[in-house]
């Protein structure tokens, strides 16, 4: 196998490698869609709930959609809708927006009465519970005309009502007559839609104790991990400030956590019980708006074009006009233009995999993942935005935040790419460095010593010019951008090398090589010479009459063994590794040789070395693959 033909195959290990992320990401979606779904869904029909023959074992509770009998502008008790025939019925969950009555929508602001009239035979005074989502903005649900929950205080007029978003777990005992009703007030005049608007289940105690665990477990870790993640990526913006790409992606998942909890989890008004209902919709808003800005905005510290440049500048001008919106008008003013600001995200957001695109047709690094990553964000966003606008119906409600960790993983996994991408070059401009490290004194010995010759022996001379450049062509081959050679390079190389020293110094030095019967294996550059060169400079010429230096190569068990070994002055192997000369760092060091060893294979130089005596440097690597030329 020709080094060469290693690029392709790397291509097509990439490509390989990003299929197989993207499989496992689809199974992790698909794993949570069937986890998140509920095992058994039964219809609410014409205000009536018959759940007689439901399993009450099921782990999964049932979720109230359906069709609720709605009255408007009336808080009802269960004692008074008896004799009251309903203004509609109306599916659920949906906001009153959307209701027609006498021919005229309602409008966002206002109030009224749900209810459900719920048949059961096995409850019987059982503990039951409800998870209650949010209504807007205010409400009070009684089961037959018992209190058992409320947000906020609800009012027919604006100036009463005290708004609130907070979600909650109620139980109480089940009535004894096998059947009961849950009336629901809602008050609305802070938003710019109003009523049922997200779902709530009702289960036995365990069933409902089990989902509030599973919802609270789902919260903190979607929370928990954009935390981590943002943590990190500004943490490594100020560690590497050239690099903005981790500000924005840092800034992105801090505002992805407002946005997370303020749509749904509100763990912030666990943590602050006052906070208004205002301050929790202008998070809201304006987080969800900035989150798809900083998406826009690392894309482009990415995967930088023109494009991506005017179009940045757009979307900033745009958000920060939105966000003046936010905070010179009233709740139900911005509110009744959410649907317009959500295409704007989506615009956004479209906008960024265009760059993505631009990115792919550039061939730019990692920019296919990056287009895939925002593809499932957006079509997240836009299932979102049908979903609150009730274009669709699903079981699963939001899943935006779903589609965001998922385009964090993605971006996590190209972090981590981009990292192993950056050392590899630092190590391959490392040794590039280093195979340029011809010490001048060598190259004026060298050619000095060749002049010498030619004086006495023209045709010795000849061929020690053709020797030394075939060592200054295998010094300055930078064509390995892997940093692999063959060994038989390697030691066309050290021969080269040895021919040289040993016309300098004659004979004050003399060498052995021995080598095994295939050459054709892949070893990585610049590693034998050196330490050839070192026992000689540094164990050898300091003995007044020299002495001899074996290189011997062994194959063994799957291992290439090599042995440097000299009967120079000796050594402290612990100084040869950590405490050299300057001039020792400075080259082409064991300290460097010992350190590539062992980040490639995990083991490297062993040193026996006595005063005196001599010195054996000795390290070995696994065969991995065999050069078919």
């Amino acid at each position: 196998m020709n080094l060469k033909d290693k690029e392709p195959q790397a291509m097509a290990k990439k490509k390989y490698y990003t299929f197989f992320i993207i499989i496992v990401l689809l199974i992790f979606l698909a794993f949570w869609y069937a986890s998140t779904s509920d095992s058994k869904q039964i219809e609410v029909q014409n205000g009536i709930l018959n759940i007689e023959s439901y399993d009450m074992e099921m782990k999964t509770p049932i979720s109230l959609n359906g069709e609720w009998e709605f009255y408007w502008k009336q808080f009802l008790m269960a004692s008074d809708i008896a004799d009251t025939e309903p203004d509609l019925l109306v599916q659920v969950p949906s906001t009153w927006n959307e209701y027609s009555l006498d021919g005229q929508g309602l409008p966002g602001e206002g109030y009224g009465t749900y209810r459900l009239h719920v048949k059961e035979g096995h409850l019987l005074g059982e503990i039951v519970g409800i998870r209650i989502q949010t209504f807007s903005s205010a409400y009070r649900l009684y089961v037959n005309d018992k209190l058992v929950a409320k947000n906020g205080n609800i009012s027919s007029n604006d100036s009463e009502e005290v708004g609130e978003y907070k979600p909650q777990t109620v139980y109480f005992s089940a009535p004894s007559n096998n059947e009961f009703d849950i009336i629901i007030q809602v008050s609305n005049h802070q938003y710019a839609r109003g009523g049922f608007w997200e779902p709530i289940h009702i289960g036995s105690q365990s069933q409902i104790a089990s989902f509030d665990d599973s919802v609270m477990m789902k919260n903190m870790i979607v929370s928990g991990a954009f935390l981590i993640v943002a943590l990190f990526y500004i943490a490594t913006f100020f560690l590497m400030k050239e690099n903005k790409a981790n500000f924005y992606f840092g800034l992105l998942c801090l505002f992805a956590i407002i946005a997370y909890d303020t749509s749904g989890a509100l763990i912030l008004t666990k943590i602050l019980p006052s906070i208004s209902l205002g301050t929790v919709i202008y998070m809201w808003y304006s987080s969800c708006t900035w989150v798809t800005m900083f998406v826009l905005l690392y894309m482009n510290a990415l995967l930088k074009s023109r494009f991506s440049e005017i179009i940045v500048r757009i979307f900033m001008v745009v958000v920060i006009i939105i966000q003046t919106f936010y905070l010179l008008t009233p709740t139900w003013v911005y509110t009744a233009f959410g649907q317009i600001t959500n295409y704007i995200e989506i615009l956004c957001l479209f906008s960024a995999g265009i760059v993505a695109i631009i990115g792919v047709m550039k061939k730019k690094k990692s920019s296919l993942l990056n287009f895939i990553s925002l593809l499932i964000l957006l079509l997240s966003v836009v299932h979102d935005t049908l979903y609150y606008t009730n274009v669709i119906q699903s079981s699963h409600g939001e899943i935006m935040y779903v589609g965001l960790l998922i385009f964090l993983l993605i971006q996590m996994l190209i972090k981590a790419i981009s990292i192993k991408d950056y050392y590899e070059r630092k190590n391959a401009a490392e040794l590039k460095f280093l195979q340029a490290q011809i010490k001048p004194h060598f190259l004026y010995n060298a050619l000095n010593a060749i002049i010498s010759i030619s004086r006495e022996d023209h045709e010795r001379s000849t061929n020690l010019l053709i020797t030394f450049s075939n060592y200054l062509r295998g010094s300055f081959d930078f064509k390995s951008t892997d940093n692999q050679t063959l060994l038989r390079k390697e030691i066309e190389h050290v021969n080269a090398y040895l021919e040289i020293e040993k016309a300098r110094f004659e004979e004050r030095i003399e060498y052995s090589v021995t080598l095994p019967e295939y050459l054709d294996y892949y070893i990585p550059v610049l590693v034998i010479q050196p330490i050839v060169e070192n026992a000689i400079v540094h164990g050898l010429l300091p003995k007044p009459e020299g002495g001899k230096v074996e290189l011997n190569i062994t194959e063994k068990d799957g291992y290439l063994a090599f042995s440097v070994k000299d009967n120079g002055i000796g050594m402290d192997s612990k100084i040869i590794l950590k405490e050299q000369s300057d001039e020792i760092k400075n080259g082409v060091a064991l300290a460097n040789i010992d350190s590539r060893l062992r980040r490639i294979y995990g083991s490297g130089l062993t040193i026996v070395s006595e005063k005196m005596m001599g010195t054996e440097v000795l390290w070995r690597i696994p065969i991995r693959e065999r050069s078919k030329n």
